[in-house]
């Protein structure tokens, strides 16, 4: 079967080759006439001419052509070969591209699956989330619905916070100031405070600040009353004179309690309680020590820190002794003012001082052989020359019995100073014979009722006042002899424990170029909206306009 097939190419071919065909007999051509030898009328007898052998022609013929037929079909077959064979690998190719595609499309469908899935486990969980937000707003609705219903709060107003455990007409008292205030946070949004120094775990309670003029060293004291069981007994660490950096890092320069020669010998318990503080002409740091929150018998007193620039050479001398709860000092040209917050005296609510002593004197006392100054105890101004004025502090809704504590002086000279207990802020102008004029520039609780720390700043000609029961800062500018101060706010948090800066009970400000720095003191009292003492322990700052 095969060779016929072969046989037929072959034919083909030679065909359409152009090859001839098989060849044909010629045409037969007459022999040329002779003359005949034979007599007319006699037959001449027949010639016989030979047959070529056509047969064997064909044969060779067809045999011929068979082998060129059957040698042009192998050539045919084995290029058809060839040609099935390229179209076999050219096939092979196009499937293994195939197969590439068919997977790299296979990938790309799972990826794409992938993305679809992750996609929609994310919808999956906002929803969640969304669906847990709307429960919980459902259950505060539902919460001051059931308060409402039995006549108790439950839920916190927006302006406190997290209060659950402040009795609630204190609550109420402090809800209703910062209503009246109406202070708007979006509004002051670039006032928002915010972290300036976040203090390590030892420096628990910071309070006082001032600057060495001479290098620009920001000092602060740390008396670390807060965090003691109940408030009482050993403090967990003792008192630090602290350096902040201006980069908002912090570093213990002095132990307070380690210096011997400024242990109480009678007292039950052997701490400082490093407050107020303030550089002296001297170059040296003047620092009260309340001893008040250890012993009330009049045990407080003002040390001396002796500096070599911005290091303390580890000396501390003690320069006036007999103060009931030394708050604030304040240099001012030839003397020096401060606060003492508590003096009990009988049949008031909340009483208070302000003490005055001369340059020369205070930079005598307590140095080399000479005495510390050694005051009276107080019930009436007369009791010691050195008692400006007896400040009593007037009893008002929500309020405490806190006497003077912060104290200033702007440039014309005029001090400022203001109750802790009933926010009452007073104007003090000294006369050429050094006595002094006392009178009220804020009544108690008008506009706030707690004056914590306070500080004129010449930059902005503002006196700035911590509002330590509201989560507030305040600012007036000094009114003229006469009139009553215009505060405004400059801001105010709910309850918190400023991690992100807001201001967690605020105690004393400073201001430091465009810088207004603000420590805070977290040590919460009853009348206060601080509920705890939390970390971290921070100095917050607001940029000034």
């Amino acid at each position: 079967m095969k060779r016929f097939i072969c046989l037929l190419l072959g034919i083909s071919l030679l065909t359409l080759a152009g090859c001839p065909p098989q060849q044909q007999q010629p045409p037969q051509v007459p022999a040329p006439t002779q003359k005949s030898s034979v007599a007319p009328g006699t037959t001449e007898p027949k010639t016989e001419i030979p047959k070529p052998d056509v047969t064997k022609e064909v044969g060779e013929a067809v045999k011929e052509t068979k082998e060129a037929v059957t040698a042009i079909a192998e050539v045919a077959v084995e290029k058809a070969t060839e040609a099935v064979d390229k179209t076999k690998e050219t096939a092979g190719v196009a499937v293994e591209k195939a197969k590439e595609t068919a997977e790299v499309a296979v990938e790309k469908v799972k990826e794409t699956a992938e993305v679809v899935v992750e996609k929609a486990k994310e919808t999956a969980e906002k929803a969640v989330e969304t669906i847990k937000e709307t429960a919980e707003k459902v259950a505060e609705k539902v919460e001051k619905v059931e308060t409402a219903v039995s006549g108790t709060e439950k839920e916190v107003d927006v302006l406190l916070g997290q209060v659950a455990d402040k009795p609630k007409e204190i609550l109420d008292i402090i809800k209703g100031y910062k209503t009246k205030r109406a202070f708007d946070s979006a509004k002051n949004a670039t006032r928002k405070p915010k972290v300036f120094a976040k203090l390590s775990e030892e420096i628990h309670n910071p309070d006082g600040m001032t600057v060495n003029d001479k290098t620009g060293t920001l000092f602060l004291s740390c008396p670390n009353f807060n965090r003691r069981p109940n408030d009482k007994g050993e403090k967990i660490h003792p008192g630090y004179l602290v350096k902040v950096n201006p980069d908002g890092t912090a570093e213990k320069v002095l132990t307070f309690e380690e210096i011997e020669n400024i242990r109480i010998p009678s007292a039950e318990i052997k701490q400082i309680g490093p407050m107020g503080l303030d550089f002296g002409p001297d170059g040296h740091l003047y620092v009260c020590d309340n001893q008040y929150f250890f012993d009330t018998t009049n045990k407080s007193r003002i040390l001396r820190v002796l500096m070599d620039g911005d290091k303390p050479t580890g000396k501390v001398e003690i320069v006036v002794e007999g103060i009931k709860l030394a708050n604030a000092i304040l240099w001012l040209e030839d003397k020096v003012l401060l606060t003492d917050t508590f003096l009990d005296l009988e049949g008031e609510f909340g009483s208070g001082c302000v003490w005055k002593f001369g340059k020369d004197e205070i930079l005598k006392a307590g140095s080399g052989e000479n005495p510390p100054i050694k005051l009276n105890p107080l019930k009436k101004v007369e009791d010691d020359p050195h008692c400006v004025v007896i400040q009593t502090v007037k009893k008002i809704p929500g309020g405490g019995n806190g006497g003077p504590d912060g104290i200033t002086a702007d440039s014309e000279g005029t001090v400022y100073f203001g109750n802790f207990g009933n926010g009452e802020m007073y104007r003090l102008v000294f006369n050429e014979e050094g006595k002094g004029n006392v009178d009220i520039i804020h009544p108690a609780g008008e506009y706030f009722h707690c004056c914590d720390g306070i500080y004129f700043d010449k930059g902005t000609n503002k006196v700035y006042i911590t509002d330590s029961a509201s989560n507030a800062i305040h600012a007036f500018t000094p009114p003229k002899t006469g009139e009553l101060a215009v505060f405004e706010t400059i801001w105010e948090n709910p309850n918190t424990d400023g991690a992100d800066g807001s201001l967690d009970q605020p105690c004393e400000p400073i201001v430091i170029g465009k810088k207004l720095i603000i420590a805070n003191f977290d040590w919460p009292f009853p009348e206060l909206l601080n509920t705890a003492s939390d970390e971290p322990s921070t100095l917050s700052v607001i940029e000034l306009e």
